[in-house]
């Protein structure tokens, strides 16, 4: 769909001139919001979520959603109404626009090997940080 990718071009554009402006990644996340949102809106997704009367925005959490597809970013991007962070394997940080970016938004990188997986014992979150984590089958080792 043509939209979509224009969408997304422009708000990666924004999103990333805004990481010149903002160290803390709030602008970066809430333009990504807003691109979740259209990004549903525009593929015909209605999205009914329950719950988030739950969340006290005055306590961490790590979201944990299982990586399906294309539309999980936005489904999550879209749909959970607090600052987080994505943690996102090591290789999208090396790309050099997007790792930059991924950076100054303040995500964090998950080195991962062939050896047994630690889960989060080398992931460094911040208090009063909230952390996104897309898993997938190969990662429920």
């Amino acid at each position: 769909d043509p939209f979509i990718i224009l969408w997304t071009a422009v708000m990666a554009m924004l999103s990333f001139l805004a990481s010149f402006t903002d160290r803390t990644g709030f602008r970066q996340h809430r333009l990504a919001q807003i691109w979740g949102d259209v990004m549903l809106r525009a593929a015909g997704v209605r999205v009914i979520v329950e719950g988030l009367e739950r969340i006290d925005r005055e306590s961490n959490y790590v979201f944990v959603a299982n990586h399906q597809s294309y539309l999980d970013t936005p489904l999550i991007l879209g749909n959970i109404p607090v600052q987080f962070r994505f943690l996102a394997k090591d290789p999208l940080f090396r790309h050099p626009l997007l790792g930059a970016h991924l950076r100054r938004a303040g995500h964090i990188p998950v080195v991962r090997d062939d050896g047994p997986y630690d889960g989060f014992t080398d992931v460094p979150l911040r208090v009063n940080a909230l952390a996104g984590v897309l898993a997938n089958d190969s990662d429920a080792r």
